[in-house]
């Protein structure tokens, strides 16, 4: 509706409203992906990685390192899987870990593992820029702004960004939280490894494991300096990859001798609703970013006498702290076009202010406006995690976890990556 309204009202033509909307890789990367990773769920490929990541030695008879692994296998699977559909996952694998050991829901421990998971599992849609909304959002927005935010660029803040929450939430969970572990020690992580070799991983679960590493991979080689290699990868496009491995496993076989993907089947699986908002994301970032619309110039010209009074280190802070509020109370999506609207052309007006502050702020805006999860209603995930705890014992943790990770990555996490990227 917002782009036919565009379009009839003459605002932007209706080329621009396609090739930006449509025309543009992320759109195009998540139909592949989604199709990708409902072969990983209906294979058992996402339930074999966990058990197997779960079930390794070193878990024995150590609660805490079964949650650091826990949140190893989060992350690893977050590559792909969106919040809400990990977490709906999570949930019943959960159920099992602790009815086999003895705690019931009504136990800590059996909390603790939600809120874990839940935090980390969020945090997970801002950390990878693989086809998820809010890292599209920002890209897009910079990039009219002579900003290009490449993968390599975005997961080296990301990636340390997560091990820092990581370490809040463990650190959160045993000295603050506090959960009974007694029970663990009836953990049976043989018995797991014995049932892992006792039915292997179909082919098709291998197959599509195999392809979205190499999907990946070839988005991350593109961002590299390898001669031939890195200049191809870029200049075919990242949709090309994943939809080639699409069509790979459409014509290959699983254990069944039928093809991997029947395309007709699985295209029906895509979330197309995602997919359409994502592409109307995409234009409406981009319109923003424009100099021919004038918006940022016109913030900036608003927000000057703000920018006279404040240092440039002080306007970082209060944005990465308004989006981690607004997140909490609206669409993540919405607080993250909020302050990077607001608070980009007031950064710009700076003379000092370096490609490093502002490459560094948009990725710490979009990893921050994924901690959403102070209510039920904060984001999706947060209503399956939360429903099975109730709000007097999870409000106080989760706000704990939100200033956490928001003052630690504005305060000490921003200053220090501005100087890397």
């Amino acid at each position: 509706i917002q782009e036919l309204a565009l379009v009839i009202l003459q605002i932007i033509d209706v080329n621009t409203v396609f090739s930006t909307a449509w025309g543009s890789s992320v759109p195009n990367i998540v139909i592949p992906l989604f199709i990708i990773v409902n072969v990983m769920i209906d294979s058992g490929a996402m339930q074999y990685i966990t058990e197997w990541i779960l079930s390794r030695k070193i878990i024995h008879g150590k609660p805490y390192v079964f949650l650091l692994m826990l949140c190893v296998a989060i992350t690893l699977l977050g590559t792909a899987v969106y919040a809400v559909v990990m977490c709906c996952f999570l949930l019943e694998f959960v159920d099992d870990v602790c009815t086999s050991i003895g705690y019931s829901k009504d136990d800590k421990f059996y909390k603790a593992i939600l809120l874990l998971a839940l935090w980390i599992c969020t945090i997970m849609d801002g950390v990878w820029p693989f086809a998820r909304p809010i890292p599209a959002l920002v890209i897009a927005y910079l990039a009219p702004l002579g900003y290009e935010i490449s993968v390599l660029q975005w997961i080296a803040v990301s990636i340390p960004f997560t091990i820092l929450c990581i370490a809040c939430a463990l650190f959160i969970i045993k000295f603050i939280y506090r959960p009974d572990t007694s029970k663990f020690k009836r953990y049976d992580d043989q018995a797991i490894r014995e049932r892992l070799k006792s039915k292997p991983l179909s082919r098709s679960g291998k197959v599509s494991i195999i392809c979205l590493i190499l999907v990946i991979l070839s988005w991350l080689l593109a961002g590299l300096n390898i001669p031939v290699i890195s200049p191809y990868l870029s200049s075919i496009g990242s949709p090309t990859a994943a939809y080639l491995a699409v069509l790979v496993m459409c014509f290959l076989k699983g254990d069944d001798e039928k093809p991997i993907i029947e395309l007709g089947t699985a295209l029906a699986k895509v979330n197309w609703s995602l997919v359409l908002f994502i592409g109307t994301m995409m234009l409406f970032a981009a319109a923003i970013g424009e100099e021919q619309y004038g918006i940022v110039a016109m913030v900036g010209n608003y927000l000057a006498p703000l920018a006279e009074i404040l240092s440039y280190g002080s306007i970082i802070s209060l944005g990465l702290i308004i989006v981690c509020l607004l997140t909490n109370f609206m669409s993540s999506t919405v607080a993250t076009t909020m302050v990077a609207t607001l608070f980009v052309p007031m950064l710009l007006t700076y003379n000092n202010v370096t490609p490093g502050d502002v490459i560094t702020f948009g990725v710490l805006i979009g990893c921050i406006s994924n901690c959403a999860y102070l209510t039920h209603a904060a984001c999706p995930a947060a209503g399956v995690m939360l429903s099975n705890i109730p709000p007097n014992e999870s409000v106080k943790y989760n706000v704990i976890m939100v200033l956490l990770a928001c003052l630690l990555g504005t305060f000490v996490f921003q200053p220090l990556m501005a100087h890397v990227i």
